[in-house]
């Protein structure tokens, strides 16, 4: 992990986290971990469900749901959802680095 010697992240480290915060929630439509609210209306993402899905079932493969007729009929990606879930993976990613830099800088 590169700091520069106060301890301020360098903006490599800040592009993968940034990199990774805008991952992962939707990395999180793969698991299966979805929640139907009505006959034929189903939400999908983690923390916050940011991607509604309107059909009878869901696709057989969760990637299909980005192929662009599923993704222009069937879905809404509900944006200020997943701005969200950035806001909240970038607190918790930083956080994290933080907390292992200073126990790090301690025991040295």
């Amino acid at each position: 992990m590169k700091m520069n010697k106060m301890g301020i992240t360098t903006l490599q480290v800040k592009l993968m986290i940034i990199t990774i915060s805008l991952l992962l929630p939707l990395l999180s439509i793969f698991v299966p971990n979805y929640e139907l609210i009505a006959d034929d209306h189903y939400v999908l993402g983690l923390p916050f469900r940011f991607l509604n899905y309107y059909g009878e079932s869901l696709p057989m493969h969760r990637y299909e749901l980005f192929t662009w007729y599923v993704f222009t009929r069937h879905v809404l990606f509900n944006v200020p959802l997943y701005a969200l879930n950035f806001l909240l993976v970038y607190v918790i990613v930083t956080a994290i680095i933080k907390i292992i830099f200073k126990k790090r800088k301690r025991d040295t």
